[in-house]
């Protein structure tokens, strides 16, 4: 490995460092603060509310990722002219989707009778929530612009530190209001201000590609499409596997369980974040090796970087079996119930995700993801099916005896496209 590699690599470690801590410390920081201003059920009710907007950060129909992978392999060919064509095609055809779905969305959430959200203010804040969501897809195109010029660990900051003036506003907003729709007024306003300033920071210090719509075409557009879709399926399948079953679990039984569970969820998935801290960093580098056709180093960062994966989540599981409910009776305030049986299959659960994602990354970082995600969107709606069918009989145990099942298929079906889709043929691009 060279020492530009690793330089690059260690850089975006860094930066998605950055990112998990952010992620983790919102989330331990988040719960103890909510529950200090809101009640269990509020709280329940607000992990539900927020769930819906995911949906909505799917908004460019993946043509955003697909694009990022484009421009990283058109510039490492020192093809700048048509990494711009990617770029702002990218971008308008992005524009023009978020604004149609916005514009046809949000009249639909005032015309059906849903009950759960009668409760004042609950509409007003799941239109603020989908607006930021919207705002973010088009955000999005910073971190492609910073990763196809070799510039992940840029990118990584800036869009890491949107989704922390986000959650600083939130939390401000609850604070001094104390009302659910204060704290979605104040995720807007974080998600705004800092993707304003992402966008004119980006637009200086990254000149090779043009912040306009000159370079349009709709035959570049098209080309994306295909692969396009396929991300979509797969940011639809975690949303169905993650906000899926937190609208079940909520809607199924109680907004009590639904704390319960997704308070150890995120407790075990401090594993699965660690774990993309080796993963995702490694995204450029698979797109820029794919573009040279260097396979035998693709294959050879995969295998390593998959047994580093396999050894910290070992260490982290054992850790976690011994050390959870301490952390957890510290981390509530003994306000959430500690369930060792239920809480180690969500960690192991947690563990396949996270050995599964240098998977994931090394096939969407070259495009050659499409059958596969289509597959992770198939097999999170028949998972999400058996847990809607099986909460109320089997419990919160059978749910994550469910997901454990997906996981561990999800995994091995990654690692045979892996091998059909790389190692046995050859690299055209």
């Amino acid at each position: 490995m060279s020492n530009k590699f690793l330089k690059r690599l260690g850089s975006g470690m860094g930066a998605y460092a950055y990112a998990q801590i952010v992620t983790i410390g919102s989330q331990v920081f988040g719960l103890p603060i909510y529950l200090h201003f809101w009640t269990m059920e509020t709280y329940g009710e607000w992990l539900m509310l927020s769930a819906i907007p995911i949906y909505f950060s799917m908004s460019d129909f993946g043509i955003v990722t697909v694009a990022g992978n484009k421009m990283t392999m058109a510039i490492a060919n020192s093809d700048i002219e048509e990494a711009n064509k990617v770029f702002q095609s990218a971008m308008l055809m992005t524009l023009y989707l978020t604004l149609a779905i916005f514009i046809i969305t949000i009249p639909c959430l005032y015309v059906p009778d849903f009950v759960w959200l009668d409760k004042p203010g609950y509409r007003i804040a799941l239109v603020l929530l989908i607006l930021s969501a919207l705002i973010s897809v088009f955000g999005g195109m910073v971190d492609a612009a910073c990763r196809a010029n070799g510039k992940y660990a840029m990118g990584t900051f800036l869009v890491t530190t949107v989704r922390l003036m986000e959650w600083l506003g939130s939390v401000i907003a609850v604070y001094y209001f104390g009302e659910i729709v204060f704290a979605a007024a104040g995720i807007l306003c974080g998600r705004i201000a800092m993707t304003t300033f992402n966008i004119i920071y980006t637009a200086y210090s990254v000149r090779t590609l043009k912040w306009s719509f000159r370079k349009f075409e709709w035959l570049t557009v098209e080309s994306m499409l295909k692969p396009s879709s396929a991300f979509i399926a797969q940011l639809l399948g975690s949303a169905v596997s993650l906000q899926g079953t937190t609208l079940v679990v909520g809607a199924i039984l109680s907004p009590s369980s639904l704390v319960i569970f997704n308070t150890s969820r995120t407790l075990s998935r401090l594993l699965l974040q660690a774990a993309s801290i080796i993963s995702k960093p490694l995204w450029p580098e698979f797109s820029r090796l794919y573009a040279l056709k260097e396979k035998r180093k693709i294959l050879k960062l995969y295998l390593i970087f998959t047994m580093v994966t396999v050894i910290i989540l070992t260490f982290g599981y054992v850790f976690l079996y011994y050390m959870a409910d301490l952390i957890l009776d510290y981390w509530t305030s003994g306000k959430v119930s500690f369930i060792k049986d239920l809480f180690m299959l969500i960690v192991l659960v947690a563990c396949i995700g996270g050995v599964a994602g240098l998977t994931n990354t090394l096939l969407a970082a070259t495009n050659l993801h499409v059958e596969y995600f289509y597959l992770t969107l198939i097999g999170s709606c028949i998972a999400l099916f058996f847990v809607s069918e099986f909460a109320l009989q089997f419990g919160l145990d059978g749910i994550a005896m469910i997901q454990v099942t997906y996981e561990t298929a999800l995994f091995l079906t990654g690692v045979i496209f892996v091998i059909n889709k790389i190692i046995l043929k050859k690299i055209t691009t």
